[in-house]
C-alpha cells in the first residue's frame, strides 16, 4: 500500500470535486438571474389615472350598498 500514492489520489479527486461545485455555483447564479428576469416582466400592468377613477367609483358604490346591506341583517329585532 503505498500511502503517498493514495494521498495524491485524494488530492486529485478533491480538486476534481471543487471544480465541479464551482461550476455548479456558476450555473445555479446564472439560472438565478434567469429567473429573476423572467418573472420580472409579469405583474400588474399600472392603471390610468382614469382606469383608476372608474375602479375608485365601482368600489365606492360596492361598499354603501354593503353597508346599507349589513345595516339591515345586523339590526336588532324589535321585541
Amino acid at each position: 500500500m503505498d500511502l503517498y500514492r493514495i494521498i495524491s489520489d485524494l488530492v486529485a479527486e478533491r480538486e476534481r470535486v471543487q471544480r465541479l461545485i464551482l461550476s455548479l455555483e456558476e450555473m445555479g447564479a446564472a439560472g438565478a438571474k434567469q429567473a429573476k428576469d423572467s418573472t420580472s416582466a409579469r405583474g400588474r400592468r399600472p392603471m390610468s389615472p382614469a382606469a383608476r377613477r372608474n375602479a375608485s367609483a365601482r368600489m365606492k358604490s360596492y361598499w354603501a350598498k354593503r353597508r346599507t346591506r349589513d345595516d339591515h341583517t345586523n339590526a336588532m329585532p324589535a321585541s
